[in-house]
């Protein structure tokens, strides 16, 4: 092997390392204190998958604030499904400030609500909240937690 060659690989190498150390473990706008930002996702259980929401000028928008005696709860998993359980959702992480914003929704019912696998155990798990997502349209909920 070429000494040109072997140099042009440790090249190819640190610059992957370096590229995904930016992508998945650098603090983002979004939340400069606690790591990577997770982007809304729309999944499915049957395929395992979790993508980006498509966009789609047919749509709107849901922002969803979590709060707890008025203080804000990070880094928790917000569901907004047409049903609690159902096989396709989507899916966000709440930011330093409590935040989830829910871009390209199609229009329609859905419901928030919280995987309970991974919910805090030091919170009461809330009822599911209904919300109604209108074309062009900005719908905004707040959900207080209460401790246990």
């Amino acid at each position: 092997m070429s000494k040109f060659f072997k140099i042009f690989l440790i090249f190819v190498f640190f610059g992957s390392v370096g590229y995904l150390i930016n992508k998945y473990f650098s603090p983002t706008s979004k939340d400069q204190l606690g790591g990577p930002t997770v982007e809304a996702q729309f999944c499915s259980t049957d395929s395992h998958v979790c993508l980006p929401i498509p966009q789609n000028p047919n749509s709107g928008t849901l922002k969803i604030k979590i709060t707890t005696g008025g203080k804000s709860v990070r880094n928790l998993e917000v569901d907004v499904a047409s049903k609690p359980g159902a096989n396709e959702y989507y899916m966000m992480l709440t930011d330093v400030s409590g935040a989830v914003t829910l871009n390209w929704l199609p229009p329609g019912m859905y419901s928030i609500y919280f995987n309970n696998n991974d919910f805090p155990t030091q919170y009461g798990v809330p009822p599911v909240v209904p919300v109604e997502i209108t074309i062009g349209q900005t719908t905004q909920k707040t959900v207080d937690l209460t401790s246990k």
